[in-house]
């Protein structure tokens, strides 16, 4: 009796777990996050700490975030392996210009907690690159949304 008890408990904390992952992972999703924008020219040609081979198919659609985001989970070391590198972890950047949607692919070590570094040939899409940094808005969102338009709505 006491060993089907304890397996009952074990199968209520992993039901638990589950549910408590997958709110976690909808929460971060519906949140709205404001900071500021910048671009950089590096993601030519690398990986980024994500070691993303679409970091080299589509090197555009591509954004790095600040350490508060890519600091590695414990258990975790290398940095390719973070969870925010997985294949559903994207962001949509809004800007004044538009939206679009990026694959995490890299750490902006230079970023504040809530700011957003993108492919300098993205920057125009949201605002004018002469301005180097701008205010913005951004969510995390699926993989699975298509590159926005310069016409997509701001949210």
């Amino acid at each position: 009796m006491s060993r089907y008890r304890f397996l009952s408990h074990f199968a209520i904390a992993c039901l638990l777990i589950t549910f408590i992952d997958a709110n976690s992972t909808s929460t971060i999703r519906n949140e709205l996050y404001k900071g500021d924008i910048t671009f950089y020219y590096e993601w030519r040609g690398n990986y980024g700490s994500c070691a993303l081979n679409q970091s080299k198919i589509d090197p555009y659609h591509v954004a790095a975030l600040s350490r508060h985001w890519m600091k590695l989970p414990k258990g975790i070391t290398n940095p390719n392996n973070h969870p925010l590198c997985g294949d559903d972890h994207c962001i949509k950047v809004n800007g004044k210009r538009g939206s679009v949607v990026l694959k995490i692919s890299d750490t902006c070590y230079g970023c504040k907690p809530y700011d957003v570094d993108v492919a300098d040939k993205i920057f125009p899409l949201l605002d004018d690159p002469r301005k180097g940094r701008i205010k913005m808005t951004w969510r995390f969102i699926s993989c699975n949304a298509k590159i926005s338009s310069l016409n997509d709505d701001r949210n």
